[in-house]
């Protein structure tokens, strides 16, 4: 299996070939106050929360303009993968397994699970021998398969266009009853991919972060994301992204010039959604990228990454694959 650098590359290469095509840049994934960001013709998710005790304070004003206000008794759990044998000193901060949360949204789907995924290796069957280490990624499988075939939750996939035969969606499709399209962004926009990995559970419970449908990303590689919990209000618009990739996956579709009003949203930079996760006041907007996936009202990554740093009052964290954002994958450099 080819590394989401390796394929990075690869696809820049292509599309640098094409000089009158247009770039696709940044995806960026923020959570809570770690910014995350993976860039150069991806296609992601942002999820931005700020959120201070001083917010509490009914002095004190978020700094985007007053949105909408969410009642919903919102959770969120930062996951985290941590690679077999790498140890931290003692003391270190310390958080739920991204297996854990992923299996715990399982555990709480009712109706429906959805998905938007860059690929799918999550039995090791990728390789010529066995790992011990991809049990966790079988078992999400497996967990997977059960909820649809046993307790018959409905489950829809959107994956980027695999280069060769995608036997867990297959899997998936053939004994779950999984709905699964794909994005051919080759024909959509002339190169990209999907790059965003999402869970929502029956749109009302949600996980985004960096954890591919891999193995790998809950044994093998540093791994970080949110599970959020009984947050209809932010899952629902979590939900418009997916449908955005949804209705993107039919075959011989176009991108519309306008998307239909049913797309839109008014939770963005500028009206962030007003909302309280453990008890803490906190603004919370979900953006997306390209721009020509983004519906009214949505704000594209780019715009969400300098609008986080813009706000930010003491400091800056990232973590990143690569901090070279203009010509990290362009040959020659």
């Amino acid at each position: 299996m080819e590394s989401d650098k390796e394929i990075l590359v690869e696809y820049h290469q292509k599309y640098a070939a094409a000089k009158k095509r247009t770039c696709i840049l940044v995806t960026a994934i923020v959570t809570a106050i770690v910014l995350i960001v993976t860039a150069v013709c991806t296609l992601g998710v942002y999820f931005g929360v700020y959120y201070s005790p001083e917010n509490d304070k009914a002095s004190i004003k978020p700094k985007s303009l007053m949105g909408q206000s969410c009642s919903d008794p919102c959770i969120l759990n930062l996951v985290e993968s941590i690679p077999d044998n790498l140890t931290f000193v003692k003391g270190a901060p310390l958080h739920s397994s991204t297996y854990e949360g992923i299996m715990s949204l399982m555990a709480n789907a009712k109706e429906t699970i959805e998905i938007a995924s860059y690929y799918w290796t999550l039995n090791g069957q990728d390789l010529p021998y066995h790992d011990n280490s991809s049990w966790e990624g079988e078992s999400i499988l497996e967990t997977l398969i059960s909820s649809g075939r046993d307790k018959k939750i409905k489950i829809k996939i959107v994956q980027n266009k695999p280069k060769g035969r995608n036997n867990n969606t297959e899997a998936l499709a053939k004994y779950a009853g999984a709905e699964v399209r794909t994005l051919d962004f080759d024909k959509l926009l002339g190169n990209g991919i999907i790059h965003t990995k999402m869970w929502l559970i029956d749109r009302k419970h949600f996980y985004v972060g960096s954890a591919n449908l891999d193995w790998r990303s809950y044994t093998q590689v540093k791994e970080l994301g949110a599970v959020i919990y009984n947050c209809p209000c932010m899952a629902k618009d979590m939900g418009k992204l997916f449908d955005v990739y949804w209705y993107l996956g039919v075959p011989g579709t176009t991108v519309p010039s306008s998307w239909p009003s049913s797309y839109s949203t008014d939770i963005n930079s500028n009206t962030s959604m007003q909302i309280q996760y453990n008890g803490t006041a906190a603004t919370t907007y979900l953006s997306s990228s390209p721009p020509p996936f983004c519906p009214n009202g949505r704000t594209v990554d780019i715009d969400a990454i300098v609008d986080v740093i813009h706000k930010a009052d003491k400091f800056v964290y990232i973590a990143v694959m690569d901090y070279f954002p203009t010509t990290q994958f362009s040959r020659p450099r």
